[in-house]
């Protein structure tokens, strides 16, 4: 069983990253980008590349998981962020 974070390549969802790491524990990170993939994956954590509208995907990871911090982007492209 794994920790799940979404955001990983963020400021607040890779510090949940690192405070997982330290706590010796399975991390598994949701991210778009294979560009970014390696450098979790030098640091024994599991990758999956998805969009996070993904609704298949996310499922597929998020069964069986420990707990998943959802750190959600915002919607920039709408008027109104609240």
């Amino acid at each position: 069983m794994s920790y799940v974070v979404t955001g990983a390549t963020g400021q607040v969802g890779s510090a949940v990253v690192d405070y997982l790491l330290a706590k010796s524990v399975s991390v598994h990170v949701i991210i778009r980008s294979e560009d970014k993939a390696q450098a979790f994956r030098s640091r024994n954590i599991q990758v999956t590349i998805a969009d996070l509208t993904d609704v298949e995907v996310l499922t597929k990871v998020f069964q069986g998981a420990k707990a998943v911090f959802a750190m959600n982007p915002p919607g920039y492209e709408k008027p109104d962020l609240q």
